[in-house]
């Protein structure tokens, strides 16, 4: 489940890092929703989130690295600006809040 939240992030950082249309993030949900791999209902500080990144295997000299989508398999291995993914940590950290606390506990009717 993990690594499915990543994919989810990752196709929301696809969208400014490399202009892909935003229905590929949504076709990316709803096909991980009908794996049984539905959005993790926690969230977490986005800073700790990001020091955790930053100790991954991903990272080469010092940058964090995401497999990012220009469209449906159409990838590229980028390296992320760390201001970019803090932002990005942040709204995502902060919409999950808001959504766990809106459905009692879980997210997106799950």
């Amino acid at each position: 489940r993990a690594v499915a939240e990543g994919m989810r992030f990752a196709s929301r950082l696809s969208v400014e890092m490399l202009g892909c249309d935003p229905s590929v993030g949504k076709a990316t949900d709803s096909l991980l929703d009908s794996l049984g791999l539905p959005a993790i209902p926690w969230t977490v500080n986005p800073e700790r989130l990001f020091k955790l990144m930053k100790g991954d295997k991903k990272v080469r000299n010092g940058q964090v690295r995401f497999v990012l989508r220009n469209d449906i398999a159409d990838w590229e291995v980028c390296a992320v600006p760390d201001e970019t993914i803090i932002e990005h940590l942040t709204a995502w950290c902060t919409a999950k809040e808001r959504l766990i606390q809106k459905n009692d506990g879980k997210i997106w009717g799950q």
